[in-house]
């Protein structure tokens, strides 16, 4: 697969994502987004300051939902290229994480 895969290590300055339970804001560093979308599309992958991934991609619908094994209150499952996963997981090995 000869894909390009853009990479970026850009911090997303707006709050991004709290919880019902009082969590603290977390902030998100982009690692990794598909080459061929626009600026601010998707698929992404970033690093959460909490050390977690956090990936951007097309929400599956609700029969691919089903075929998921045991998926949690507030789960979703998002669809990326693997050439995306696999970049982010290079820049996170050489030291991108936080």
């Amino acid at each position: 697969m000869n894909q390009r895969v853009a990479t970026a290590r850009v911090t997303v300055s707006s709050p991004v994502l709290h919880s019902e339970m009082n969590r603290r804001i977390m902030r998100l560093t982009l690692l990794a987004k598909d080459g061929k979308s626009q600026l601010k599309d998707c698929p992404s992958v970033y690093m959460a300051d909490t050390g977690e991934l956090v990936v951007q991609g097309p929400e599956l619908d609700a029969t691919e939902i089903q075929e998921l094994q045991s998926p949690l209150s507030g789960e979703t499952a998002v669809r990326i290229d693997p050439e995306i996963a696999l970049r982010a997981m290079e820049l996170y090995k050489q030291g991108s994480k936080h």
